[in-house]
């Protein structure tokens, strides 16, 4: 793969290509990584903040939404 720039002509070294290639074939696999890691991140860094029970169901309520259209 070769990126066109005015003032440079560099190609992209093979890992890159293939890395590239797979994320592109395997959008919706990448996309739900980055959402469970992102999720669990959040998950821990509001542990401390002790949250309200109305907050937390405000939290909760996409991902009980996501899980029932999933089952």
């Amino acid at each position: 793969m070769t990126l066109n720039h005015p003032s440079t002509n560099v190609r992209m070294s093979p890992i890159l290509t293939t890395m590239l290639r797979f994320c592109r074939d395997n959008i919706l696999l990448v996309m739900t990584i980055i959402s469970v890691i992102l999720g669990v991140s959040l998950g821990f860094g509001l542990r401390p903040l002790n949250l309200s029970a109305e907050t937390l169901q405000l939290i909760n309520f996409p991902g009980e939404i996501f899980m029932q259209i999933k089952m």
